[in-house]
Formats: structure tokens, C-alpha cells, sequence
């Protein structure tokens, strides 16, 4: 046996009433004490208790004269006696109210009838949104578990009043939510965050003014998600599309015509599901011109003609106009990587070049003074005389400034390397769309590897640069102190000696 048919099975009841809502259970009834006392024992309050899910906490309450005399929360509160403290005479009022919890988001629900009319009794649009406020912000779909027995077939991707072997596909729903506010404006007091795949119906029930209420709430968020402006106030409806034409109007919830819901919500499905990742914005815009030129007095209610098909249509020519488009960018594109390519290469060449021109200057330096030398005295005897070092390792210093500033120029090449592609990308960011822009660019594989071959190339020379001059520096001192370390000692003083008064002069 059911709660509710526990419940309604007492006779003598008076002023029975039964009120549930997505949170809340609650039944009323008024009772004789003589009555109380035969049927409210301790058997049949347990029974109370066993009927109800686990997940909700139940409370009893038996009222006289607004005095609550007794309340059990649990069995483990009832004494088996209790019914004895009621006076025959007197009129009770029984009240037992549950708190519905969500579990697993599973839901009780004891009074079908109740609850589906709770449903469909809202004065405003405003307090319907309200209602599913609670449910909408769990995650998955919730499942309405009906504990009285009855059968009520009807499914959404969000609500479902039966267990079913698979649950429905799970849209994201943060993500749609954002596309939105991308796209559309929407406001009003209390509004959920609601999507049109909540209230479109898999399976209907045989309750049609339930269905419609969930088909009009589908209209009216596939309607949030198409045109440009939506309002709620004073429980009407107010929408804006800028199309071929401006199309401003208003409608009352109750007069929301859901003739044209599977024309609506298959173009939403196509604007923002769409497996090809096409451009939201793009067919968004040809979607809203097409519903200008097919409203009838600019009323949402009246669509002349099968307006989806006209709007594929004309999607589809635009993407063949706008193909050659594509691939002019493309080519231009291309044509800049391929470039910056070989600036790429010509900056790393030019290092190497001016390392390896540097070098041959040493080379043909050093092979000059010994070949002069040799000529000169006849043998190879002290090459590197104080004079020489000194112009020798002048020669260095100025070498090792002029790589440091070789290494610098490079990098400044490098940095202004990347700032022309990532201005050329900006500027082409407004004419392609995201979802293209980074595959056309290849994600910046190319301009990085560019970049890095300069940085590499840097830093494989370098280092055979800078070790030369060294080498070739230790080479012209050591032979110098080698062959006459006094005089060169003593030339070395002198000269410090002249510089040191020449500045302090």
C-alpha cells in the first residue's frame, strides 16, 4: 500500500487537503478524537514511516486548538500508547509533512496528481521559473520516483517520471549557457539557467496539458537562444530580431503558439550542435534574417513556410561564396609563413656569416706577422714582440665587442621577427573565425620553429666564436711572456704608468 493510499483509507476524515511541491509533501485532515484513537495507534503510524523513502525526513503532527499535542519525527518516537492521551470528544488536526531530499538526484513524489497540478498552477512566468529553480541546479538528469503507484510517461534530457535503461544524451550546458551570452541578451527576474534539451520531450505523457506546459517552456528557451533580445516582464514576453527586417514583438506564456517548436528547435540544434563546427555566429545572422522574411505580421506564432529548409539553404551558398574567400586568406597566409621563413634563415645565416668572416680576418692576422716575421729575421724567434701583443689583443677586444653587439643585433632582429607575425596574425583574427584561425596559423608551429632554428644557430656558433678569441688571446700572451718575460714585464709597467698619468693629468 502506498502513503497516499494509506492516507485517504481513513473514514470520517474531514477537510482533507494535500499539497506537494518538488521540496515539500504535506496532507491535512481533521479527525474526531473516538476516530483518532481507533485508526492513529502504533501500528499504523509505523506504517506511515515504512511507506516513505529513506531518503526523506517525515514529521507527524496531531494539533488540538492550534496546540501541537504530539510529534513524531521517527518510529522510534511512538509509544504504543499515545492514542490513549486523545479525548473522543474533541476535533484533531493530523498533519504529516515531508521534506523531500534529493538523492542520486532522485526525487519522491507521493501524490502524482498533486504534484503535476502544482506544476501546471502558476499565476506568472516568473514563478514557473522559480518552481524549477531548485531541480535545475543539479547536475544530470533527475528522475521523479512515483511512490503512488501511477504511470506518468514523460521524459526530457532533464526530467524523466520513469527509470529508464540508458539516460537521454548530456548536453554541456555551461558551455550553451556561455554561447548564449555571447549571442543573445535575455533578462528578467529569477530566470534558471535553463536550455531548450530540459523541456523538449522524448517521451509524452498522457496528460496534454503537461506536455504543453513543458513544450512552451522548450519554445520559450529555444526562442532565449535565437533572437537577439529577450525580456520577461509583468509576465509577458518581449523579443527583439535584427534580420532582413527588425522584428520587435510581444506575447503572454499563454499565448505562446507551440505549432512552431520542432521548426524553432531544429534550427537551434543546427546553429549551436552542429558536428561540423560551423561558425555559431554565421549561421546565427543567416538564421535570423531568413525568420524575418518568414514571420507573418512579425508574430513568432505564424511562420510561413519551411523556414529551416530555406535557412540551410542559403547557409550552404554562402559557404560556397565565401570558400574562395577562405583560400585567398589561405594563400596569403602561406605566402607570409613561407617569407618569414626565409627571413628566419637569412637572420641565422647572416651570424654565421659575419662569425666566419671575423674568423678568416684572425686567420690571415696571425699567418701575416708570422710569415713577415720569418722573412724579416729568417726563423720563427719571437713572433709576438710587446708591440705586436699589445695590437693583438686590441684586435681581440674589439672582436669580442663586436660579437656581443653581432649576438644583440640578432636578438633585436628576433624580437621584431615575432612582433611582425603576431601583428599580421591580429590583423587577420577579425576575418577568420576562431575555430579556423588556429589551424590556418598551424598553431604557431611554424613561426616557433623559425624562431628557434635563430636561437639555435646562435647558440651552436656562438660559443666557437667566443673560444676563439680566447684561444687566440692566451696564444698571443703566453708567447709574448715566453720568449722575453722582463722586457715585456717592464713595457707593461711603463705603459700602465703612462696611462695612469695621462688620465690623472
Amino acid at each position: 500500500m502506498t502513503l497516499l493510499e494509506l492516507l485517504t483509507s481513513v473514514e470520517n476524515q474531514q477537510n482533507t487537503s494535500i499539497d506537494e511541491k518538488f521540496d515539500a509533501f504535506s496532507y491535512t485532515t481533521e479527525l474526531l478524537g473516538s476516530d483518532l484513537q481507533q485508526i492513529y495507534n502504533y501500528r499504523y503510524v509505523n506504517s506511515i514511516f515504512d511507506t516513505c523513502s529513506d531518503r526523506d525526513e517525515v514529521k507527524i503532527y496531531i494539533d488540538y486548538e492550534g496546540d501541537s499535542r504530539v510529534i513524531f519525527r521517527n518510529i522510534s518516537t511512538v509509544h504504543e500508547n499515545f492514542s490513549e492521551e486523545f479525548e473522543s470528544d474533541n476535533i484533531y488536526l493530523i498533519r504529516i509533512e515531508i521534506n523531500k531530499i534529493f538523492v542520486e538526484n532522485r526525487l519522491s513524489i507521493y501524490s502524482s496528481n498533486t504534484f503535476v497540478t502544482w506544476l501546471k498552477s502558476f499565476q506568472k512566468l516568473e514563478d514557473c521559473f522559480n518552481r524549477f529553480s531548485k531541480a535545475m541546479m543539479l547536475q544530470g538528469q533527475i528522475q521523479f520516483e512515483l511512490l503512488d503507484d501511477k504511470h506518468i510517461n514523460l521524459a526530457t534530457s532533464k526530467f524523466t517520471f520513469f527509470k529508464q535503461a540508458e539516460c537521454p544524451v548530456s548536453w554541456n550546458k555551461d558551455k550553451l549557457l556561455e554561447q548564449r551570452k555571447d549571442y543573445c541578451f535575455v533578462s528578467g527576474k529569477q530566470i534558471p539557467d535553463i536550455i531548450p534539451e530540459d523541456f523538449y520531450l522524448l517521451e509524452k505523457s498522457d496528460d496534454e496539458k503537461l506536455n504543453i506546459l513543458f513544450d512552451k517552456l522548450c519554445l520559450f528557451s529555444t526562442l532565449t537562444f535565437i533572437a537577439d533580445i529577450t525580456e520577461i516582464k509583468d509576465n509577458s514576453i518581449y523579443y527583439k530580431l535584427y534580420g532582413y527586417k527588425t522584428i520587435k514583438n510581444d506575447f503572454t506564456f499563454e499565448d505562446l503558439d507551440i505549432g512552431n517548436l520542432q521548426a524553432l528547435f531544429k534550427i537551434y540544434q543546427w546553429i549551436y550542435h552542429d558536428d561540423n563546427h560551423s561558425s555559431i555566429s554565421d549561421k546565427l545572422g543567416i538564421a535570423r534574417n531568413l525568420l524575418t522574411l518568414h514571420l507573418e505580421n512579425n508574430n513568432l506564432n505564424s511562420i510561413k513556410g519551411d523556414v529551416y529548409a530555406a535557412i540551410k539553404s542559403n547557409f550552404d551558398i554562402y559557404l560556397k561564396e565565401n570558400v574562395q574567400r577562405y583560400l585567398e586568406v589561405k594563400n596569403q597566409v602561406s605566402a607570409f609563413i613561407h617569407d618569414m621563413s626565409i627571413k628566419a634563415e637569412s637572420h641565422a645565416e647572416s651570424f654565421v656569416e659575419t662569425m666566419k668572416n671575423t674568423l678568416l680576418i684572425f686567420i690571415s692576422y696571425f699567418l701575416s706577422i708570422i710569415i713577415v716575421t720569418a722573412i724579416d729575421k729568417g726563423k720563427f724567434v719571437n713572433v709576438f714582440t710587446f708591440e705586436v701583443t699589445v695590437i693583438t689583443m686590441v684586435i681581440l677586444i674589439i672582436a669580442w665587442f663586436y660579437r656581443k653587439n653581432t649576438i644583440n643585433d640578432i636578438n633585436v632582429k628576433t624580437e621584431r621577427f615575432n612582433e611582425k607575425y603576431f601583428n599580421f596574425k591580429e590583423r587577420y583574427s577579425d576575418i577568420i573565425e576562431p575555430d579556423h584561425f588556429d589551424s590556418l596559423f598551424n598553431k604557431d608551429k611554424d613561426h616557433n620553429s623559425d624562431v628557434t632554428y635563430i636561437e639555435n644557430t646562435v647558440k651552436k656558433y656562438d660559443p666557437l666564436w667566443k673560444w676563439t678569441i680566447i684561444s687566440l688571446g692566451f696564444v698571443t700572451l703566453f708567447f709574448c711572456f715566453y720568449h722575453d718575460t722582463f722586457t715585456c714585464f717592464d713595457k707593461l709597467i711603463h705603459s700602465i704608468s703612462f696611462f695612469i698619468g695621462l688620465f690623472s693629468g
